[in-house]
Parts: structure tokens; C-alpha cells; sequence
């Protein structure tokens, strides 16, 4: 009997993924609330509930439709102030999400996929986040960290703040069109021998070039310091020239060859980090007190 293949989901692979997924159709709409003149609906509501519940926050209809009010209101207030987030920031605002619900990046991603979330309304609540975040930095300077509180942070996450870069490789074997299960077993047999035999980046990737139905993609570079915690155990358990576990993406099945792992030089990214989390934190209580402003001032229309 041929041991049953395992193929890893590639939700928390190597890089951040887009966090999205479907609205289910089971949700009826219904307008139940009008905020500063953008309209709330039931379907908004449930939606905003599940993700509350995802995030490990209080997720009740009320918490819900206040989470949906202080979005529409930080959106209104970028209006204002012609703010537009960078993906950048946005991508910061997704991070420390997933770190206030003690979780990964990735596994949020996996997470709110499972909930059924519409890409719509979470880009919409992390570009609100984001641009809020911008507009009361932007007016409380004095929350910047000071080089002494920079350092100390950096002294006490010790080795966790010595980044590693690695040199990764991917290899994918495409599946055939129509798929089909006796296709997607054999593609994936073939796989696993490949990446069982596979010992050198210098000669497996040169092999890897030579078959059919097999694309190899350039080399990329990943910092340590950029990945979630599960994508670096995944790199660190595997031996320096050889691959990653094989993941089923929507090219075929994957794998990434480890061909080098080395200390960065770069400390920049490691204080940045730190300077970024500190100044999340001093923010906290202006943020809460702008958002107050917002609130007290707000005109809510129920329906």
C-alpha cells in the first residue's frame, strides 16, 4: 500500500497572504442604520460579528455594529484629511491585529477564510485602521519611542532580533486540465520522489529544470525578521539544501529548496520592528481619545 501523500495548505507558506474570502449567501440584507450618511447593513453586521469572534473579541450584534460605526468614521475623518494608507501601512495594520489576537499573519489568513469573510469588508476595516493610525500619529509626535526605550527592547528580545536571510527556490509541478483524483495522485507521487532524491540546490534545481511539466522559479531572498512564526519553523526545520514539504497552491504542487541561510547584516530591520511596536503602543491612548471625539460627534441614523 503506497503511504498516504500529505500535502501542507499553503495559506502560511512564505509570505503574508491575501486575507479574503466569500460572504455566505444565507445572510440577509437589510439597512439598519445610516452612519455620517454611509449605510450599515444586517449582512455587514453578521459579517463584522464573525470576524470579531476570528480576532478573539467581543462579537455580539452591538459590539459588531460599533466595530462598523468606528470604521465609517475613521474613513470619514481620512476624507478629511486626504489620507490614502500604503499597502505598507495596511499590511502594518493586519499585523498587529493578528498579534493583539495572538496569532500569526498566516494564521489569520487561514483563519478568516474559514469564517467566510468578504474581501471587501476587511480591506475596508484594515484601510480604516491604517489611515486612523496615520492622522493621530501624525498630531502626536511626542509619542515617539526614545533611543533608550529602542535599545531596551532590543536588549531584552535578544537572539530574537539577530535575523536570518534565506535563499529559497521554487519548484512546482503543474497538474494536468481536467483534474482529476487519479492525475492529482500521480503528479503528487511524482512530487514526493523528486523532493525525497533532492539533496543540492547546485544539481536538484538543474534536474528540476530538465522535466516535464515542471516550473522553476527564480531564486528570492526572505528575512526572518518578515516571515510568521510558522513559515520560520518551517524554514528552520528544513536541512540547508534540501526542500519544504510539498503545498498545493493554485499553480500546482510546491515546494521551496533551501539553498542558503545566512545572518543579515541589515539591524535596521530589527530596530524598525521595535520602533514600530513601541510607538503602537504609546499611541494606544491618543488613538482612544481621537476615536472619542469621532464617537461623541457622530450622526447615527437608525432604521
Amino acid at each position: 500500500m503506497r503511504p498516504r501523500l500529505k500535502i501542507i495548505p499553503a495559506a502560511f507558506m512564505l509570505a503574508l497572504p491575501l486575507i479574503m474570502g466569500t460572504p455566505k449567501l444565507a445572510d440577509a440584507q437589510q439597512l439598519i442604520a445610516q452612519v455620517d450618511g454611509k449605510p450599515i447593513t444586517s449582512l455587514d453586521v453578521s459579517q463584522r460579528e464573525r470576524f470579531l469572534r476570528v480576532i478573539h473579541r467581543p462579537a455580539s450584534a452591538k459590539d459588531a455594529f460599533e466595530s462598523l460605526v468606528a470604521d465609517a468614521l475613521k474613513q470619514q475623518d481620512m476624507k478629511i484629511y486626504g489620507v490614502n494608507p500604503a499597502p505598507g501601512d495596511i499590511q502594518t495594520a493586519i499585523q498587529q491585529t493578528a498579534a493583539d489576537a495572538h496569532m500569526t499573519p498566516p494564521q489569520l489568513a487561514v483563519a478568516v477564510q474559514r469564517a467566510g469573510l468578504s474581501q471587501a469588508d476587511l480591506e475596508s476595516h484594515w484601510k480604516a485602521k491604517a489611515g486612523f493610525y496615520l492622522i493621530v500619529g501624525s498630531q502626536n509626535r511626542m509619542v515617539e519611542p526614545t533611543d533608550a526605550a529602542i535599545n531596551a527592547e532590543l536588549a531584552a528580545e535578544g537572539p530574537k532580533a539577530a535575523a536570518v536571510v534565506y535563499t529559497l527556490q521554487q519548484v512546482t509541478f503543474t497538474l494536468p486540465i481536467p483534474l482529476t483524483v487519479a492525475g492529482l495522485n500521480a503528479v503528487a507521487h511524482r512530487a514526493t520522489a523528486f523532493r525525497a532524491s533532492f539533496s543540492s540546490c547546485d544539481t536538484g534545481i538543474a534536474r528540476a529544470r530538465s522535466m516535464p511539466g515542471v516550473i522553476v522559479k527564480q531564486p528570492i531572498k526572505r528575512n526572518s525578521a518578515d516571515l510568521g512564526s510558522q513559515a520560520l519553523q518551517l524554514l528552520q526545520k528544513t536541512p540547508l539544501g534540501h526542500m519544504t514539504p510539498i503545498s498545493r497552491d493554485p499553480t500546482g504542487l510546491s515546494m521551496y529548496a533551501v539553498c542558503s541561510r545566512v545572518a543579515s547584516n541589515d539591524k535596521d530591520a530589527a530596530r524598525n520592528a521595535v520602533i514600530a511596536k513601541l510607538q503602537a503602543e504609546n499611541l494606544k491612548p491618543a488613538l482612544a481619545a481621537a476615536y472619542a471625539k469621532l464617537r461623541a460627534r457622530a450622526v447615527i441614523q437608525r432604521r
